[in-house]
């Protein structure tokens, strides 16, 4: 509580004094959506054996190998070997993925963008070293 506050959150590197903008056609100060953005990829960093649990990574690299017409079955099948908060979270992604590409002329986000940016966090591999980063 204490944290939020405070105008600095350390735990996430954000200031949000600079978090916010204020639109010229707006009145209202609103929340920069980077803010939104480093919240949940710093969520998906703390993740302990992140969204792809390790003994499925193998199989989820396999997928790359699939061809075009097999891959939506193939990567169904994979889901379903999945945890059931991972597909949520999975699924939550790619329908923010989504919405965020459909705007893409406002958000200057491609879907590609954006499997840039979340694939790293959720591919996350956990090592000793890392740990002792955050």
């Amino acid at each position: 509580r204490s944290q939020l506050r405070s105008k600095t959150c350390p735990d996430l590197d954000l200031d949000f004094g600079f978090a916010k903008e204020k639109h010229e056609d707006q009145q209202n100060t609103t929340v920069s959506p980077h803010v939104y953005a480093v919240i949940m990829k710093k969520w998906l960093r703390s993740l302990a054996d992140g969204l792809i649990p390790s003994g499925l990574k193998s199989q989820f690299e396999l997928l790359s190998f699939v061809s075009a017409d097999n891959q939506t079955l193939a990567v169904s099948k994979f889901m379903r070997k999945l945890p059931a908060i991972n597909q949520a979270v999975i699924h939550f992604l790619s329908d923010l993925a989504r919405k965020i590409s459909r705007n893409r002329t406002h958000t200057r986000m491609t879907t590609e963008a954006i499997a840039i940016v979340l694939a790293p966090c959720m591919l996350l591999e956990h090592t000793s070293t890392m740990a002792s980063a955050n």
